[in-house]
């Protein structure tokens, strides 16, 4: 039962190692979620009695990623760790947020949309952590946009399926990730499957040779589709009355880095839709990009987060639509 709270932000609190259940639009809620520490003083790396840290991997700015050993039902498998960089943090509403948009995503058909959040626990500096799935067999785009000899079909095929989970994600339960880039993408490359992609109505059948998956909600927001108001934000990038969702601000800010990353390799005709979609008044963005690279980031992050901008021309739908048009699925 909802108890008066919108269903598709009731939270389970089991989903994520720890006990009860209440709306996670409500700050009262948030604020009564206890997380215990149980880490091992002596064997600090034993962070509970399930959990083992065994290798520090490459992190972010603000958090710090750890390869893991999960035990359940009498099995080991392998887990990502996430734990704040400044000690006695939180990292419980990411977490929440997190399992949400993997549980909205199960929902509209996207496998591995996002990792699986299997615990949330402190740490004896009073950081709070989480374990999360090991999404195998996938690289981060990033990675991908330098091996790949051509970039067509791998932008063609992300941005398809990209458009179709934002699309699903605003409508469910009015997610922005805020920080969507290239880096932040997982993809995961397979043998071509059929797959039946809609966006507000507009369905669209491709065959498709990569499954993506979300990381890294630590900027991410929680608002309501009608109102544009962020019920629950986390990070210090976006000031607090940000719009939350904003359409199309998640595809603007994924595709100026994707620009960032390989504009100087997208063929003629792609090129001329990146330049329709990151229009943005007068301030001729393509150009500023070719010019300035990644020292235009802060700026990309300055734009989204402009609190007068209520939403971005590039929105699922149109994105969608103008591939169709391309002729190239």
């Amino acid at each position: 039962m909802c108890h008066g709270c919108d269903c598709s932000t009731w939270f389970d609190l089991s989903k994520v190692g720890l006990s009860g259940e209440g709306c996670i639009r409500d700050a009262a809620f948030l604020s009564s979620i206890r997380v215990p520490c149980t880490q091992n003083v002596v064997t600090p790396q034993f962070y509970t009695k399930t959990l083992t840290a065994r290798k520090p991997l490459p992190g972010s700015t603000y958090s710090r990623i750890e390869l893991g050993s999960r035990t359940h039902e009498g099995r080991v498998h392998d887990v990502f760790l996430k734990s704040p960089l400044i000690p006695g943090k939180s990292l419980l509403y990411e977490a929440c947020i997190q399992q949400i948009v993997r549980d909205s995503l199960d929902r509209g058909g996207f496998a591995k949309g996002a990792p699986r959040v299997h615990d949330v626990f402190r740490l004896l500096d009073g950081s709070v952590c989480f374990s999360m799935d090991l999404v195998e067999n996938a690289r981060p785009l990033s990675a991908l946009l330098q091996d790949a000899s051509d970039l067509t079909p791998l932008i063609l095929d992300v941005l398809l399926n990209l458009t179709a989970m934002l699309a699903h994600l605003e409508t469910d339960i009015g997610v922005d990730h805020r920080d969507l880039k290239p880096s932040n993408l997982l993809v995961e490359i397979h043998e071509p499957r059929t797959r039946l992609l809609t966006v507000h109505g507009t369905g669209h059948r491709i065959l498709s040779s990569y499954t993506i998956t979300l990381i890294d909600f630590g900027f991410s927001c929680i608002g309501d589709s009608t109102t544009q108001r962020a019920d629950l934000a986390i990070g210090d990038v976006y000031g607090v009355a940000d719009p939350c969702p904003k359409r199309g601000r998640d595809l603007f800010m994924f595709l100026a880095f994707l620009y960032m990353e390989c504009g100087t390799r997208i063929q003629p005709d792609l090129r001329t839709l990146f330049g329709k979609w990151l229009q943005n008044g007068k301030t001729g963005l393509l150009a500023k990009l070719d010019t300035y690279g990644h020292e235009f980031d802060q700026w990309i992050y300055f734009i989204t987060g402009n609190e007068q901008v209520a939403a971005f021309d590039c929105y699922p739908l149109r994105v969608l639509s103008d591939l169709v048009k391309l002729g190239k699925l």
